[in-house]
């Protein structure tokens, strides 16, 4: 409220019942005129009358109502803020006076989105927990406008879940190591890319379980499912037991390695499990797990696996009674099984005998009522191989079991401790794997959720103290230095595992708001959103070092000189670190083009207002830009380094996610008519396809190590051609393509928005 000074009338003027300012300061006599004293006017000074200050009153019912006032306050600004600010944590920056600039970040990365409104922009702000309850109200207030006959405009994830044929019941991934099936022949897949022929075999008594609109398989059963409402043609994409001679022969090439041949011919036995159960093949199998698998992935207690492991050589007993022992035997044969199919891949089946272990030993404790660390490493390793042996909800479900043993553990809280003080590194070394436990789990946990397309099950951050992972050299623990000496610059192998845990964390917030959203239209609100979603995650970007560069030779320039500063003189860059770099740089590629696909289907009722349609091509630039580098961060990877199981797993996955934006692209400008920007949209097609054919080269390449590479190939080819197998070269045939069910694409892309520089 504007404060206006009191005046009073007298015969001339009015005047104020306070001094003006200027001779209060001069202690002046004022004749308090009002607008202008008289000795203001004689000395033309600036006439201001300030309100008289009052003093509060120090009374209890006065104090009572502030507090009460505060106490409003402080619910309002909780009610508005994201979950994982709090409101003590801004008090205390906002009184220190030297935080003026992180002050200021925590408003520029935090408070934006407060802003977020839907069309009633003049009524009702939008903040992150009340924008459930506006959607509901604004779908209500709509529906009497509804047609009779018609029903609300479905939103992509209504598409996904089949009541009327029942086929989320059950789902089914149980295997046996000596099954006569072939367990690689069903159509799921660990990727939530093709899993059950992308959803459509409504006819199977059971499905594969819930993939939402983020994954690859929810969004295209999103495209077909929609096409079939609309009465168009469906395209069969059921490329289960598609495989072809090339990839059969491939299958056959697979043969043990000499150093393995060795061993099971001096075991004069023909039985595999003879093999498989030797103590040297299986030294053989848990060193390649630690240089394989445990470099990319350092989550785990090594020093107390190995300690346990060597007792176990020397006896090879097991006792059943001890809880322990059944636990380190879980451990060691899921890290067996990851040993194994980091060796040899998905194209052996002898990882499963491990993994069938597991169970075995599983079943003689019981892990609801009884864990351990141990059994919580092996929940995390678990999770990770049965996704990658094809098995996603039991992924899913371990991962739970995880989350609920490390929380139950404690392992979410920082733990305090004198001894620190001291440079006892030893309680250092057992309080950061500690850490690394957690934020390995918590990663793993968040990937897998966006994976699946699947809400969010993991703590919120508000809830967990524990600080980040320490960038430590290992072999500097051995030679007796300091905490502070022991903490290095240079490139280590939890180094990415500590980027990894911070692009987490922001992939929760990030994730949470697309969900809040979901179900809202693409309104220029949403979109503005969704670009400051963006802006955070861009922000994180810059922060990385320049070892994490997209560019091959400046990353590994960086990589080098770093080590060297550090006292290692390497000359190449090993390569557990370039599959962590391409890690890192995909997931956070791939966050990007999750947050922006909402607007691929984006329709045209607002085409004619320039600012919706600006914001629009700002959203398919970023989600486009992300794809097309992900291809080329992929294809150098592929260029530059010696191709194995692990790596190309993820090749594939992030690969596949990428060129699906391009591919879709390419399939809706075949549908529309340029008229007199013909020539233009072809040369931009032109372009997108040399994309296209750059993944294909890369697909052609993993295969081998991969058999999704080569699905994804053929799936390609049928959203092109129509056929999974064109016998030509993608830009012979730009006329035939199978996406004619979709007679206006317009539903939900906007294609006249979408010529952007890639």
């Amino acid at each position: 409220m504007e404060l206006v000074p009191k005046r009073t009338n007298s015969s001339n003027s009015q005047s104020h019942q306070q001094a003006c300012d200027s001779c209060r300061m001069r202690k002046l006599k004022c004749s308090k005129d009002y607008p202008t004293c008289v000795k203001c006017k004689e000395h033309n000074w600036k006439c201001i009358y300030s309100p008289k200050s009052i003093r509060s009153p120090l009374t209890r019912a006065y104090l009572t109502q502030v507090e009460s006032r505060a106490t409003t306050l402080e619910k309002i600004l909780r009610r508005m803020l994201p979950e994982d600010v709090e409101v003590q944590d801004l008090l205390r920056i906002a009184e220190n006076e030297d935080d003026d600039n992180e002050l200021e970040n925590i408003h520029n990365n935090f408070f934006k989105q407060i802003n977020l409104t839907s069309k009633e922009l003049s009524k009702a702000p939008v903040t992150l927990k009340s924008i459930n309850d506006l959607s509901a109200k604004m779908a209500k207030d709509e529906s009497p406008n509804i047609k009779p006959g018609k029903s609300l405009e479905f939103q992509p994830e209504d598409y996904l879940i089949n009541i009327k044929n029942s086929d989320l019941n059950l789902f089914d991934e149980r295997e046996d190591f000596n099954t006569s099936a072939n367990v690689y022949d069903s159509s799921i897949d660990g990727m939530a890319a093709l899993s059950n022929d992308t959803g459509l075999r409504f006819d199977l008594d059971a499905s594969n379980g819930y993939f939402g609109i983020n994954s690859s398989n929810g969004l295209l059963k999103f495209l077909q499912l929609k096409s079939e409402r609309n009465g168009n043609s469906i395209i069969e994409l059921n490329l289960n037991g598609l495989s072809n001679t090339e990839e059969l022969e491939e299958e056959t090439e697979y043969v043990l390695h000499d150093e393995i041949n060795i061993i099971w011919k001096s075991l004069n036995s023909t039985r595999l499990e003879d093999l498989l159960d030797n103590s040297e093949f299986q030294s053989l199998m848990v060193e390649n797990f630690f240089e394989q698998y445990y470099q990319v992935y350092p989550i785990i207690n090594q020093k107390r696996f190995f300690k346990n492991y060597n007792r176990f050589k020397e006896t090879a007993n097991v006792n059943f009674e001890d809880h322990k022992m059944i636990s380190f035997m879980i451990l060691l044969n899921t890290i067996l099984a990851l040993g194994v199919w980091c060796k040899f891949g998905e194209y052996s089946k002898i990882h499963t005998y491990y993994y069938q272990k597991v169970k075995e030993f599983s079943s003689k404790i019981n892990m609801f009522e009884y864990s351990d660390t141990q059994l919580l490493d092996s929940f995390v390793l678990l999770s990770n191989y049965v996704q990658k042996t094809n098995k996603p909800n039991t992924g899913w479900s371990y991962l739970g079991l995880a989350t609920r043993v490390a929380t139950s553990l404690g392992l979410h809280k920082e733990v305090r401790t004198d001894k620190l003080t001291n440079n006892n590194l030893q309680v250092f070394e057992e309080l950061e794997i500690r850490k690394r436990q957690w934020w390995g789990m918590y990663f793993f946990d968040v990937g897998t959720t966006l994976t699946f397309g699947r809400p969010l099950a993991i703590p919120p951050l508000s809830t967990i103290d524990l600080e980040p992972v320490s960038n430590i050299d290992d072999s500097l623990l051995q030679q007796n230095y300091s905490i502070d000496q022991v903490k290095v610059s240079y490139p280590t192998i939890y180094t990415t595992l500590i980027y990894e845990s911070e692009l987490t964390k922001i992939s929760t917030r990030i994730y949470n708001y697309n969900c809040t959203v979901l179900k809202l239209k693409n309104d220029k609100s949403k979109m503005i959103g969704l670009l400051d979603m963006n802006d955070i995650l861009e922000a994180f970007v810059k922060t990385l070092p320049a070892f994490y560069d997209p560019d091959e030779f400046v990353a590994k320039n960086a990589y080098l000189t770093q080590r060297r500063e550090g006292g290692y003189n390497e000359t190449e860059v090993p390569k557990w670190f370039s599959l962590s770099r391409l890690r890192l740089i995909s997931r956070y590629n791939n966050l990007q083009i999750l947050i922006f696909r909402y607007i691929l289907w984006e329709t045209s009722d607002s085409a004619k207002d320039v600012t919706h349609m600006g914001l629009v091509r700002r959203c398919k630039s970023v989600c486009f830009d992300a794809s097309i580098k992900t291809v080329f961060v992929v294809h150098s990877f592929i260029e530059n380094n010696e191709l194995d199981y692990l790596c190309s797993w993820y090749a594939t996955y992030f690969l596949f996610q990428a060129i699906l934006i391009p591919i879709l692209k390419i399939v809706i400008d075949q549908n529309v008519n340029y008229n007199e920007t013909s020539s233009e949209g072809q040369n931009h097609n032109e372009e997108l396809f040399k994309y296209v054919e750059k993944a294909i080269e890369c697909f052609n390449k993993l295969k081998k190590y991969n058999k999704l590479a080569g699905k994804f190939i053929r799936l390609i080819n049928v959203l092109l051609y129509g056929k999974p197998d064109p016998n030509k070269t993608l830009w012979n045939d730009l006329s035939k393509n199978n996406f004619e069910m979709f007679n206006d694409f317009d539903d939900f892309f906007d294609s006249n928005l979408l010529d952007i520089n890639i």
